[in-house]
């Protein structure tokens, strides 16, 4: 039997660049998002104006599997 529930995830970025590319960071919680991301339906992904970059990681050392690409 099929559930009928829907999740939504809903995180923000901590850089974005102007292709889309988001660099999420905090490792003490990458397990957690991980695995919510994974039984979620849809993902939203909030970034203000602020987190837009030129160049990602100069801020933040990324982990590799933490980039992401948003269309």
């Amino acid at each position: 039997m099929k559930s009928s529930i829907s999740y939504l995830y809903i995180d923000s970025a901590d850089e974005i660049n102007e292709m889309g590319i988001m660099i999420k960071v905090g490792k003490a919680t990458l397990t957690r998002k991980k695995i919510i991301t994974s039984v979620s339906e849809k993902i939203i992904c909030i970034a203000e104006e602020l987190k837009l970059v030129k160049y990602l990681g100069r801020q933040y050392m990324p982990f590799t599997n933490q980039l992401k690409s948003f269309q």
